[in-house]
């Protein structure tokens, strides 16, 4: 069973991320399971964490780097 990326993943290359979103979306490919989903950069009720992963069996895990504001 193929995962599901939201973006999907072909877009992704051209989507300006940064380079620890990319090592940790990487990781997470490689280490989690085709059953999670993997939704980036989402509108969630206004808010926009950087990563939710959602596995039906399982639950839901968001995350939320912080991002500092460069000078």
């Amino acid at each position: 069973m193929d995962r599901l990326w939201d973006p999907p993943l072909e877009t992704l290359q051209s989507i300006n991320l940064e380079e620890k979103l990319k090592s940790v979306l990487n990781f997470l490919h490689v280490n989690l399971s085709s059953k999670w989903e993997f939704y980036i950069r989402p509108s969630l009720d206004g808010l926009n964490p950087d990563i939710i992963l959602l596995n039906e069996e399982i639950g839901i895990q968001i995350i939320d780097f912080e991002h500092k504001e460069k000078n």
